[in-house]
């Protein structure tokens, strides 16, 4: 299996950027904020179990899709640094364990541009930061510049001007998936 993991700040456009590249590819998408609103349709974030629940979640997903060797899943993070970093870590274990690949995806943009694209419609599906307030104090908390500390590949994009389309078409051709 080839997991290609697509992270960034809020608003980027990564769950945009992986349904194009799932038409380009056929993979399937592991999109981020599934495990979190499964787990908080119980639970607030507030609570410790919160995220324990959305770590296990994600790991075991993961980990299935590689054991049943399904070709390749595009996996959505909000990466942040050292918070994220086990997870991570135990993923890469798992795809590895059963000679999987990962990828990684570091979408970058103008902040600006975040601000734009953070009131669209369709983040208000899922449990996304909907509002320019509430992007400012998470790109405030949380340093979402940051590389994945990890071997694997990382490509990283300025998507700041470009299509979805045109992103996952370089993120095919880099990694010929």
């Amino acid at each position: 299996m080839k997991l290609i993991i697509i992270y960034g700040p809020p608003a980027i456009g990564k769950f945009t950027v992986a349904k194009e590249l799932a038409k380009l590819t056929s993979y399937k998408v592991f999109h981020n904020h599934i495990a979190l609103d499964a787990v908080e349709s119980v639970f607030t974030s507030d609570k410790k179990i919160f995220w324990s629940l959305v770590s296990e979640f994600r790991l075991r997903i993961i980990e299935e899709a590689a054991k049943e060797n399904i070709p390749g899943v595009i996996f959505t993070s909000g990466y942040h640094g050292q918070p994220l970093d086990p997870t991570l870590k135990k993923i890469i274990t798992k795809v590895k364990k059963h000679k999987g690949k990962v990828y990684f995806v570091h979408l970058i943009a103008d902040r600006k541009e975040l601000f734009k694209r953070v009131t669209s419609a369709e983040r208000r599906r899922y449990l996304k930061t909907r509002t320019a307030s509430d992007l400012k104090r998470r790109l405030a908390n949380w340093d979402m510049t940051k590389d994945v500390p990890f071997k694997e590949p990382n490509l990283t994009i300025d998507n700041t001007k470009l299509s979805a389309r045109t992103v996952s078409r370089m993120i095919k051709k880099y990694y010929k998936l």
